[in-house]
């Protein structure tokens, strides 16, 4: 992207929109693993939603443990046809829930 011709103009679009959660026990991620989430456009075009049922397991009702939430968007450039360098990720969001930190 920082070495892009600026001569030449190209089509950039959204190929993909992602929601990652992992889980967090206050000192690593939990078995150093992301859980990836596709979303799509709701046909009306007014929200994001996930086409399956997303569960988290493995989550224990403690006070250390937290859900971690990332969502990203995935930037690619025209042609289709695209090298390594033509796709870049942009975090949008992220935010942490603790459920059982004591003050709920």
């Amino acid at each position: 992207w920082n070495k892009m011709d600026t001569t030449q103009r190209t089509k950039s679009r959204v190929s993909n929109r992602r929601l990652k959660i992992g889980l967090h026990n206050g000192y690593n991620l939990l078995q150093n693993h992301w859980m990836t989430v596709d979303l799509v456009v709701s046909e009306d075009d007014s929200t994001l939603k996930s086409l399956d049922d997303v569960v988290v397991s493995d989550f224990v009702k403690h006070c250390n443990c937290a859900i971690i939430l990332i969502f990203e968007y995935i930037i690619t450039r025209s042609p289709k046809k695209f090298a390594a360098g033509d796709m870049v990720r942009i975090v949008i969001g992220a935010g942490v829930l603790c459920p059982f930190d004591g003050d709920n």
